[in-house]
């Protein structure tokens, strides 16, 4: 199925005839993967402490051993980086509305990079655990921030593909994480755990130093009417034409969103607006409802009851998140070809039945080993990961940003990733309790709202793949907040003035190579 275009439906005086080619230079892809070390920053910044709290000499240098209060230690370890990553959510929108897209990734990486310092040359625990709530701060910004602008300068036609690539460079993030941990594991002294922390700073330093040549977000420059460098970046990473068609929607567009109201209290005060709050809150905590934290931490268990020793686990255990991320890829290809309603509802679902084979096997099999059911439980493992990382954790950053408009869409992210941190926070602070109470039942405390969430998904959550953001406004019932134009026997009014614009476009780039 090619990738093309689509409109929403009943609105025909924004439909503006967009290239039915290629939308992008090369450029625009270019930039997106450099932006995209900011989410390897991420994925290495959360993966990393479920390793950390593994290697010995952590235990040793703080002298952990032994304390009655080491659970409380480690939830809090583990607890204040949500706790933190809710907070830097919540602070996003004042600079990412206020002083542009960019600053906003910087200082989030800046925060990263020197708690990321401050983390791996800790002195104490209770160091440790307060710079693991400003790493938090950090992390989760980056989670907010990225994609954002990964969607405002993408085209529509492929903004999927170009803002999985969030979603894929945090799974080699996961990844890089626990290799490189498992080396580490090898090394017997302080270093064993100090420097997998430092790791995190390499891609946030190599972005930061990018940044002077990373344009800024077109849809922003045109919300603080700098219309001229929002002209630039569209020509400089669209094709002529296409760029000529998204500058004269967006101008028009953006002209309106100016004016309207982009309060918290207006994302839950007017109908529309609070209807994509609830979507973004259900879409997000629905990613984590699966399952992914207790099976992540399962997994573990399953590989010393099949005999292996510690080396192998570690193995294994790297193994099963490494399958998801080469799974992942496949998001891009998959992701603007299918509805996007569709792909996230039908993978969770995927992941709630691995889940339930997982329970099941749980709670039949006798105390002795059975070897067959636990090779079973692997299986399983390697299944859900694929189907995270390639159909969920991919998949649902580009739909979280586009059901926003402009004027609310890093509030939006915001609301969407606070309600991630608050729901790991949850299951966190739950789990050791509840794993000693109620054993294999505590899964259903996962299996039941995760159906319930992606059935909501499948059945009632709109597809938003490859309408113009300009356009998504008409799928939640906003009409009267989209531009009026003219619209003339199925052609947009202006079409005389885009091919004029495109062929100013196409002399001025002459001669130039199209990166």
């Amino acid at each position: 199925m090619a990738l093309t275009t689509r409109h929403a439906v009943g609105v025909a005086h924004v439909q503006m005839k967009h290239t039915s080619g290629r939308q992008y230079r090369w450029s625009n892809v270019f930039f997106i993967m450099v932006m995209s070390l900011g989410s390897l920053g991420y994925g290495l910044s959360t993966a990393i402490i479920g390793t950390t709290l593994a290697q010995p000499f952590f235990f040793e240098y703080f002298e952990l051993e032994g304390r009655p209060d080491l659970e409380r230690i480690i939830s809090l370890c583990v607890g204040l980086y949500q706790a933190g990553g809710f907070c830097g959510s919540i602070i996003c929108p004042l600079l990412a509305d206020k002083w542009g897209r960019k600053t906003a990734i910087i200082s989030a990486s800046v925060v990263v990079i020197i708690t990321g310092a401050l983390l791996c040359g800790s002195v104490n625990i209770g160091m440790f655990i307060a710079m693991r709530f400003f790493n938090g701060i950090g992390a989760l910004a980056l989670l907010v921030l990225i994609p954002v602008w990964m969607a405002e300068v993408a085209p529509p036609s492929v903004r999927g593909a170009m803002v999985v690539m969030h979603g894929v460079m945090i799974g080699l993030g996961y990844t890089a994480a626990q290799w490189i941990a498992y080396g580490f594991f090898h090394v017997h002294n302080n270093l064993s755990w100090r420097l997998p922390l430092l790791l995190q700073c390499i891609p946030l330093v190599f972005l930061i130093a990018s940044m002077p040549w990373i344009p800024e977000s077109p849809r922003y420059l045109l919300m603080v009417d700098n219309v001229d460098n929002a002209t630039k970046v569209i020509r400089r990473l669209h094709h002529p034409e296409e760029a000529t068609v998204e500058l004269a929607q967006m101008t028009r567009q953006v002209a309106i969103d100016r004016t309207l109201d982009s309060s918290w209290i207006q994302m839950f005060k007017k109908p529309s607006y609070r209807k994509r709050s609830l979507m973004a809150l259900v879409l997000a905590s629905s990613t984590q409802m699966v399952g992914v934290l207790v099976i992540s931490n399962y997994g573990p268990t399953i590989y010393k009851q099949l005999g292996f020793d510690a080396d192998l686990q570690f193995i294994f255990q790297s193994a099963t998140i490494m399958a998801g991320f080469f799974a992942s890829p496949i998001a891009i290809w998959i992701v603007d070809r299918m509805p996007r309603n569709i792909l996230l509802g039908a993978c969770e679902l995927g992941c709630v039945a691995c889940l339930l084979v997982e329970a099941a096997l749980d709670a039949t099999m006798p105390e002795q080993h059975n070897i067959a059911g636990l090779r079973a439980s692997v299986a399983m493992l390697f299944l859900f990961f694929m189907l995270f990382n390639g159909g969920v954790d991919c998949s649902v950053y580009p739909y979280l940003t586009e059901i926003f408009p402009t004027h609310l869409r890093v509030k939006g992210m915001s609301l969407a990733v606070s309600g991630i941190c608050v729901t790991d926070l949850l299951w966190l602070m739950l789990a050791p309790t509840a794993f000693a109470s109620i054993g294999w039942k505590y899964y259903l405390c996962f299996i039941i709202p995760a159906f319930v969430m992606a059935l909501c998904i499948l059945l009632f959550f709109p597809d938003t793949s490859g309408v113009p953001l300009e356009e998504i406004a008409a799928i939640f019932g906003d009409q009267d907040e989209l531009y009026r134009g003219n619209y003339e026997g199925g052609k947009d009014a202006i079409a005389d003035e885009e091919r004029s614009s495109a062929q100013h476009i196409e002399s001025d780039v002459e001669g130039k190579v199209d990166v």
